[in-house]
Parts: structure tokens; C-alpha cells; sequence
């Protein structure tokens, strides 16, 4: 297998992992709004926010 064939089968395999993370992600990030909705605790805000900025990361690096 070339190095030009590697690279690019990597970078798809990227690109999906990074799609799948995303589409998980964000049925977890609903579940989350849930609990801190429902709770009302700040842990729970503190931990949507940060899956919040995880996702918008992710984002930003499938768009490299």
C-alpha cells in the first residue's frame, strides 16, 4: 500500500470517526439537557457546558 493511499484512507477514517462522535454526541448532549433541566444541579450545567465546547472542537476539526 503507498503512503498517498494510507494517508488517505486514514484521513476518511477520521472524517467518520469524527461524524460518529459528533451524531453521538449529540444524543448524549440531549440527555444531558434533560438531567440539568430536571435537576437543577450545577454539576449538571457544568458538565453540558463542556460537552458543549467538546462537540463545537470536534466540529472545528472536521472542518480542517
Amino acid at each position: 500500500m503507498s503512503d498517498e493511499k494510507r494517508i488517505k484512507d486514514d484521513y476518511e477514517y477520521s472524517r467518520d470517526t469524527y461524524y460518529d462522535i459528533l451524531e453521538k454526541g449529540k444524543e448524549s448532549m440531549e440527555l444531558m439537557i434533560e438531567v440539568a433541566r430536571e435537576s437543577e444541579h450545577p454539576r449538571a450545567f457544568e458538565v453540558l457546558s463542556t460537552m458543549m465546547k467538546n462537540m463545537a472542537d470536534v466540529n472545528d476539526k472536521l472542518m480542517i
